[in-house]
This record gives C-alpha cells, structure tokens and sequence, in this order.
C-alpha cells in the first residue's frame, strides 16, 4: 500500500471493510468537511491554500482596513483551532467569537453576493486529484454526499455551480449569510458553523443531513480534530472515518489513528478514497 496511507488498525478495518462491500453502494452516504479535506490544503508553491473562509480576506479585494482587521483576526483566534491541549468549551467559545467577528467585517464593507461570485469564479477553489472520478460515482451510484462545512456556503456552492459539480446527490451545510434587496450581506444565519460543533445538535433537523441518516453506511472524510464527530449519534450499522492529515505528522500522527480508520498524509489527492468506493461496486 503507498506509504503515504496509514491503516490505523488493520483488523478493525478489515472488518468494516468486510460490511461495507456486503451492503454495497445502495447503503452508503458520505459525509465530508470541504476546507483541506476535498481541497489541498498546500498550493503548487508550497504555501497555504485558499480556503472557502479565507478566500476573501486574502485575496486583495477588501478595504486595506478591513483586512487588516481580518488579519489580526486570524492571529488571534487561528492557533487555538487545532490546539488539542484547549479545552472544547474554551475552543468553541474562540471558535464563535472569531467567525462572528468575521461575519460583522462583511456586514459592514457591505459585500455584495455578485462580489464574492467574482472573487470564486477568479480565484477558485484547490479542489484534490480525483475529485472528478469520485462525485462522478457518487452520482452515477445515486451516494448522498453531505459537505458539511464551517466555511462560507455561499463560496463552496457557487464553486460547485460554477464548475458543473453541483449533483443532485450533493448536499450542502455551512454558514449562509442574509442580504438585503440590493444583495449586499447584511446578516447571517443562525447557528453560525464553526469548527468545533459541526455535529448532529447543528444539522439533525435539516432534510439533508436526514437522507445521510437514512443510509445504514457511512463513509466519513475530514481533517481536523473534530471532523469525526460529524456523524455523531447517527444509527448505523458501519462508519469508516478517512481523516487527511496534512502537517504536523510527528506531532499529531497517534492522533489522528485514533481518531480515524485510515490517515492520508502528505496532502495526497483523492485517489484512495476513490479506490475503496470503486471496491463496494
């Protein structure tokens, strides 16, 4: 196996292995976080990726002030996000503080919705290798996947609309903002999404996450800390959790095995994940 794909504990995988062939494609969903899970989290220069929350600050577009704050923002609160050593209270409370706090820059620069589509459609979005072959058979199998994300709904689903990847099995849950009859942002739906509570008490009552629950299967893909609980107290029979983790393997490596059934390192594509649909059918 390409030793850059660590089976955590093999017996343990095997066995889930063994029931999600036997089930098939047709008992399947997929839940997945979107930043630096279904996108690199490096770009070709070695440098962070953009990500759908980032996009806009670091793209040059705003008022110099209004980066500047986004900036400042973004040292403040960015190192507590994936500190494993801070309490989950503490974290969820950075978490709220620093995404509202990003959402009332918006709110007051006015941002139109034509604004942030430009900035997409220019930009773009570092989606990983495979990316293509694995939401064709997920559409062709008819596999509801969930993108359950803490970033900017309206970033990832014009993306998707605008690359011709929106299918009719793919489901959407992040952060929405409200607009006033000129289309600038003036507010956003509550509960904000963040990186902590990206669980069944945000999402249960949606019909999306509901036709996730439907399925006796899932298949989970993420790359934080937190992202396994995204299928927290759903009734399955099998869960398989893929987590990538992208930085930091020395440190963080025991983990991440813990967390989840398989680890991607080194920012791989998505080729492996591809290959395990391929087995159910």
């Amino acid at each position: 196996m390409n030793n850059h794909i660590i089976i955590s504990n093999q017996k343990n995988f095997n066995l889930k292995l063994s029931q999600l062939e036997k089930a098939g494609l047709e008992s399947l969903s997929i839940i997945s976080d979107f930043d630096r899970t279904l996108t690199y989290a490096k770009n070709k220069n070695g440098e962070s990726a953009h990500t759908s929350f980032s996009l806009i600050r670091n793209t040059g577009y705003l008022p110099a002030l209004a980066i500047k704050q986004l900036n400042e923002y973004f040292l403040e609160y960015g190192p507590h996000e994936n500190d494993p050593y801070l309490d989950d209270q503490t974290k969820t409370e950075l978490m709220t503080q620093w995404w509202s706090k990003v959402f009332d820059v918006y709110i007051q620069q006015s941002i139109k919705k034509q604004f942030i589509y430009q900035i997409v459609e220019k930009h773009g979005l570092a989606l990983r290798s495979g990316h293509i072959e694995l939401l064709d058979k997920l559409k062709f199998h008819q596999v509801p996947l969930l993108i359950f994300s803490a970033g900017m709904g309206e970033v990832i689903d014009h993306y998707l609309n605008y690359n011709k990847l929106n299918f009719a099995n793919i489901n959407l849950i992040s952060n929405f903002f409200t607009y006033n009859n000129e289309n600038q942002i003036i507010g956003y739906h509550q509960p904000i999404i963040h990186s902590l509570n990206k669980t069944t008490d945000t999402a249960e009552n949606t019909i999306y996450y509901k036709k996730v629950a439907a399925k006796k299967n899932i298949i989970l893909l993420g790359d934080s800390f937190h992202d396994p609980h995204m299928a927290k107290d759903i009734n399955h029979d099998c869960i398989l959790r893929i987590g990538f983790l992208n930085s930091k393997e020395d440190q963080f490596l025991d983990m991440y095995k813990d967390l989840y059934d398989v680890v991607i390192l080194k920012d791989q594509g998505l080729e492996y994940v591809v290959q395990l649909i391929n087995q159910l059918g």
